[in-house]
């Protein structure tokens, strides 16, 4: 006997899945195309909040103590300086940074996330009149962001150190916070209440979801942990000849096993990182004007043949020539 369900259960079968294609379609990219236009909506308001806070070139302090904006019209040559752990976030533009064995180019949409202290050299290699870059920095509380380290994935937790210099695309959420924090610029009142909390949620989504490296910094004792500490002495005691040995006993490494945690971390080996460091504090004094053999010795050149030789290595430049340069770029900066 011919079973009639059968018969219209087919039918409509058929039915279905002749439309079904264009009905998957549309269920499965309208959503995805919805969000690829509202995350460049979001993208267009943050570079409109920096251009609107900027409208000349030049790198910004704000009324957040921790938040800075960059603007540039052109590209630029090398910037050499130091970042304290931070994410900085490009809204438009391009944006080579390099810091020891580490050679980083992001663009807009994405960000750099820094987790310990890095001499850093730093490129606008993308910009124009018409469409300047424009990023913003936003420094981190460690402090704060350890008070997350119950939430950090435990597949995050290694025995060796992760790379402190990465780069990553932001999920909406925080690239909805970053809007929320930038826009808080405009309103003092609003900042002193909302700004924390928009700093407070940045970290939550670096520690849980963004960086690696910044989520092994929110858990006590794992290698990442333990090798910014280490960064973080260094870059405090440079002066000292005996501060690695003072990290490799505190911290009760063997010197070898700091050696390679630390190139991991920040791409230098720690020596290297003592030196950079040096070189950048003698850099600021002759800007600032003091004579070159005064800066050499009060970062610990004895012999000014030999901090010339490591200067111009380092700047490609002569001190005399780079600190006449740096003083015309940033006058106001380096008073800072």
């Amino acid at each position: 006997m011919h079973d009639w369900r059968y018969t219209a259960r087919s039918q409509l079968r058929g039915k279905i899945l002749g439309v079904w294609p264009s009905v998957h379609q549309r269920w499965l990219h309208e959503p995805l195309e919805r969000q690829g236009v509202l995350k460049m909506t979001i993208l267009k308001e943050i570079a409109e909040s920096i251009e609107a806070s900027t409208g000349v070139d030049g790198s910004f302090s704000t009324s957040m103590e921790r938040v800075f904006l960059l603007r540039s019209s052109e590209p630029t040559g090398p910037i050499y300086t130091v970042y304290e752990p931070s994410i900085c976030f490009v809204a438009q533009g391009r944006k080579l940074v390099e810091s020891g064995c580490y050679r980083l180019i992001y663009g807009a949409g994405a960000a750099l996330a820094v987790a310990s202290p890095l001499p850093v050299t730093g490129q606008v290699i993308e910009a124009s009149r018409n469409a300047p870059f424009l990023g913003v920095r936003i420094e981190l509380d460690l402090d704060l962001l350890r008070g997350f380290h119950s939430l950090t994935p435990r597949k995050a937790r290694r025995n060796h150190a992760a790379s402190g210099l990465t780069t990553f695309r932001p999920s909406q959420r925080l690239e909805n916070t970053i809007h929320r924090l930038l826009r808080l610029l405009d309103n003092p009142e609003e900042m002193k209440v909302l700004g924390p909390l928009a700093e407070l949620e940045i970290l939550y989504h670096m520690a849980t979801n963004s960086s690696p490296a910044l989520g092994q910094l929110a858990v006590p004792d794992t290698a990442t942990a333990r090798t910014a500490w280490a960064a973080h002495y260094l870059r405090v005691h440079w002066r000292e000849a005996g501060a690695l040995s003072t990290v490799s006993e505190r911290l009760q490494m063997t010197e070898r096993s700091l050696k390679t945690n630390f190139v991991a971390l920040t791409g230098h080996e720690p020596a290297g990182y003592q030196k950079h460091l040096r070189l950048q504090e003698a850099r600021r004094l002759l800007s600032l004007g003091a004579p070159l053999l005064a800066a050499a010795a009060s970062t610990g050149f004895a012999n000014a043949r030999t901090f010339q030789a490591e200067y111009e290595a380092t700047f490609h430049a002569s001190p005399a020539v780079d600190a006449a340069r740096l003083r015309q770029l940033f006058p106001a900066e380096l008073e800072e």
